[in-house]
């Protein structure tokens, strides 16, 4: 007898996925470690906005390799860690991972030693409707990546 295994595939978007992922946690920011030497946050601003609704990136004078991006959901904030942890840019790979301390909150007043900057006005936003279908498509980027 010859027995043959189908297996199924599913499509499974990375929205679900990601919905799945996030349901225990409220955390809607990442850190990002190990960036390129000069980036700036409109650079992290185009690449990030491409996963979701950035609110405010905040950056750190003494370490410039290490930046905070607040999003506007936690789903948002998965799909970017996901995708993005350890994509290359500028020669190096980032180091994107959900953000886990409480005691570091995304104040709209920097602090000596951080720059904040507000992107909470939603004319630069990408989804400004809840549910698009623009949303559901979201993937990896290719090897190459410009910004």
């Amino acid at each position: 007898f010859f027995f043959s295994s189908r297996r199924r595939h599913t499509r499974c978007s990375g929205v679900s996925w990601a919905r799945r992922c996030v349901q225990e946690t409220e955390n809607n920011s990442v850190t990002v470690k190990n960036l390129p030497q000069g980036i700036s946050q409109d650079e992290l601003f185009r690449l990030f906005s491409i996963y979701g609704n950035i609110v405010k990136i905040k950056m750190f004078k003494k370490d410039a390799s290490k930046a905070l991006i607040e999003f506007q959901d936690a789903i948002q904030a998965k799909l970017a860690e996901v995708y993005l942890n350890f994509c290359p840019i500028q020669g190096k790979q980032i180091i994107v991972n959900m953000f886990s301390d409480d005691k570091e909150k995304l104040n709209d007043k920097p602090v000596s030693d951080q720059i904040v900057r507000d992107y909470s006005d939603k004319a630069e936003w990408r989804y400004k409707i809840p549910g698009s279908k623009n949303f559901k498509n979201v993937v990896k980027p290719t090897n190459i990546l410009h910004i």
